[in-house]
């Protein structure tokens, strides 16, 4: 498991201009709902709940659609290499999947930070309490 956790994990980060780009993707994003969504929970009118729930909304799915094709297009991509390693018995299928799930959560998480500046453009409550639970929530999306 400790090997294919490590060969996994420098691969995510081997092509270092891809990660940097995805994160700044998810930056960009974050950045972008907190512009279309500024101040919006500042108000105490209906609509802006409604707004600020959209917004909420959206960073919880794109939180988790980023896990789910992370998972979906890399697959098909490797699954040739898989299927080889397996037959010349270097591992089996459950160690593989389970260091494969731990790399991506560990990275899905640091790249969950990259929605935080949405939450203080909208204006959403500053307290310590708050920011972690809506960063729990995304965290736990990537489960």
């Amino acid at each position: 498991f400790r090997t294919l956790f490590t060969r996994i994990a420098y691969d995510t980060v081997r092509d270092k201009e891809k990660f940097i780009q995805g994160l700044a993707l998810k930056l960009s994003i974050g950045i972008l709902m907190g512009i279309v969504f500024l101040n919006q929970a500042k108000s105490t009118k209906l609509e802006s709940y409604m707004s600020v729930s959209g917004m909420i909304f959206f960073m919880v799915m794109s939180s988790f659609m980023d896990t789910l094709f992370k998972t979906v297009l890399d697959f098909p991509l490797i699954r040739v290499l898989i299927v080889r390693e397996w037959k010349n018995g270097a591992y089996d299928y459950f160690p593989y999947f389970c260091a494969q799930i731990t790399v991506n959560n560990l990275f899905d998480m640091l790249s969950s930070f990259m929605y935080m500046p949405a939450y203080f453009m909208v204006g959403l409550t500053a307290e310590f309490d708050k920011v972690m639970i809506f960063m729990a929530v995304l965290l736990l999306n990537t489960l």
